[in-house]
């Protein structure tokens, strides 16, 4: 089973989508929310170049992250398997539903 944390927003109508979905689902995951001093949630949004959220991060183990997975504007993204520093894998959607679809298939 894959663990999943979020990067969410206070007040973001999107991460509470997220969540409810992910209830509805039953999917455990960890999350954290992200305000303008945090180191994880810039450095997230410097690697994929996007500061949409909700985020989601598929972890190999505690602090290894395997896949983030996000929103985009960026149309070039879109659908593509990105790889960021053939470390982490990442996956972007158009819209937050057909992000929900992916992650609740995880």
């Amino acid at each position: 089973m894959n663990k999943i944390k979020l990067l969410l927003l206070e007040g973001c109508n999107r991460c509470e989508k997220l969540k409810k979905e992910l209830g509805k689902n039953y999917i455990h995951y960890d999350y954290e929310i992200c305000r303008s001093d945090n180191v994880v949630c810039d450095s997230i949004e410097d690697i994929i170049g996007c500061s949409n959220y909700p985020i989601v991060l598929k972890m190999r183990t505690k602090s290894i992250i395997d896949e983030i997975i996000f929103v985009t504007d960026n149309y070039d993204d879109i659908g593509k398997n990105l790889n960021y520093n053939n470390i982490i894998t990442g996956k972007a959607f158009h819209s937050i539903d057909n992000l929900i679809d992916y992650v609740i298939l995880l």
